[in-house]
């Protein structure tokens, strides 16, 4: 145990879903003040929660060992009965005070800091254990990584069958277990909120389509969903053949099929990207919390929404976005020329993204009126591309100074735009700034046609 009563294994887990879904969305450490009288402690709800949408993933994390100087038939079934069968009554409980009282959640034992975010009313539960101790002895019996072996059935069922995990309760509560030889596999591949949540989504309609599904360990189960796409070609997907099936068994070799395959290292090489836009939410997240951000109006309600917005975006999506703010970093064009660009939503009620770079002329403005007409121009670019789309409802702009050069600037604003209200002022004065200012009458917009797993090595982009 540390010194805080958090043990390596759940400090662990923290700082590693801090970096996968950073820190907007992580709450580890949760209490509850069931039962708490005067000074004392409230007693601890769950490892960690993460709040996405409509999406609430509750973990909770054990570090058991599986003892290997006992016979297997004997040490399985204490293991499970600590490491999953517990850790799952743990999480249904959280879940029912999480439904019961989302107003009586704490991040300190004294239970005076109320979590700072708001719970959904009817929320989409992924249940996840993340367990250690059994993957030595998994490797010794059965070779490979040391993953445990995954199937569809109950729990219950699983208790006496060594390395072999469940999936559901007697209630049909589904949960994920995710045990120490895949959960860096597992989080740092799908390394977005978006990405995992969704993996997670299509994971249980799988496991609840078939009578039997079993896998090798949970790393093949990535590997074979990132090796099929959906019907639509929008997101991956467990793809079943045509042919009527009951029941699937993944093999081992997927996830070693996947690393050694052209798909993954042209999407690494095309991703490298995308991590600036992981770094820019990084930089307005530490701005925020630490209440250092340029523009403060504690007037205006939800100033991290356009944050949020930002934190949304799969990882395929950053890179495209990165890729296109990077662009406008890095145009040359006369002193003082400002670069726009605007990205429609990908799929239905996704944000529109403005973008925008202004060089800051010292000769002819002080840094702060500098700041002050960038975020203004900002503001306007957003009201001319809801006239340009009247259907539009949120709208997130971004605003830089270039990186290098004449004028360059390293400050950053981020902007949100609430368009679901706008009446006629807001409308003519983006009427205005199209038609007499010529804001977006050049082919500002940019309309890709890229590729995850890009052609040759390449992304095609076709624009208006």
């Amino acid at each position: 145990m540390t010194k805080s009563g958090v043990t390596p294994s759940e400090a662990y887990l923290a700082r590693l879903c801090g970096t996968t879904f950073l820190r907007m969305w992580s709450y580890p450490h949760l209490y509850k003040d069931q039962g708490k009288k005067g000074g004392g402690d409230g007693k601890e709800l769950c490892d960690l929660l993460v709040v996405f949408g409509e999406h609430l993933l509750i973990f909770s994390d054990k570090d058991i060992e599986l003892r290997d100087d006992t016979e297997i038939e004997v040490a399985w079934p204490r293991w499970y009965r600590k490491a999953v069968l517990e850790s799952a009554e743990q999480v249904i409980g959280a879940e029912r005070w999480l439904r019961q009282h989302p107003d009586r959640v704490f991040m300190d034992p004294k239970c005076t800091k109320r979590l700072p975010v708001e719970l959904p009313q009817t929320p989409r539960v992924h249940r996840i254990l993340t367990c250690r101790g059994a993957a030595r002895a998994c490797a010794k019996a059965l070779g490979g990584s040391g993953s445990l072996m995954v199937t569809n059935r109950e729990l219950d069922e699983c208790k006496d069958t060594p390395f072999l995990v469940g999936a559901f309760d007697s209630s049909g509560n589904m949960f994920h277990i995710i045990d120490e030889a895949v959960l860096d596999i597992v989080l740092r591949t799908l390394d977005t909120v978006s990405d995992f949540v969704e993996y997670l989504t299509r994971k249980e309609a799988f496991f609840r389509k078939l009578e039997f599904v079993t896998a090798a360990g949970e790393e093949d189960l990535v590997a074979y969903y990132l090796f099929h796409m959906s019907p639509d070609e929008m997101t991956h997907d467990f793809v079943l053949p045509e042919e009527e099936l009951t029941g699937i068994a993944i093999d081992q070799g997927q996830w070693a099929l996947w690393l050694g395959s052209e798909q993954r290292k042209a999407k690494e090489k095309a991703d490298r990207v995308s991590y600036a836009w992981d770094s820019l939410i990084e930089t307005f997240t530490r701005h925020i919390l630490g209440g250092t951000q340029y523009f403060e109006n504690p007037d205006i309600p939800d100033k991290d929404r356009g944050l949020r917005w930002m934190a949304r975006e799969n990882r395929f999506r950053r890179r495209l976005l990165a890729e296109s703010l990077y662009e406008c970093l890095t145009k040359e064009g006369a002193p003082g020329q400002h670069f726009r660009r605007y990205h429609l939503p990908q799929f239905p009620g996704d944000p529109l993204w403005v973008f925008l770079v202004l060089p800051w002329d010292k000769g002819s403005w002080e840094y702060k009126a500098y700041r002050e007409a960038r975020r203004h121009l900002l503001t306007g670019l957003c009201f001319v591309v809801k006239y340009l789309h009247p259907e539009a409802t949120d709208i997130v702009g971004i605003a830089m100074g270039p990186p290098r050069g004449p004028g360059k600037d390293t400050s950053e604003d981020v902007l949100y735009v609430d368009a679901r209200g706008f009446g006629p002022t807001q409308l003519e004065a983006g009427r205005r700034l199209h038609e007499e200012a010529g804001f977006f009458k050049s082919p500002d917009r940019r309309e890709q046609r890229s590729y995850e797993f890009p052609i040759d090595g390449t992304d095609r982009d076709e624009r208006e």
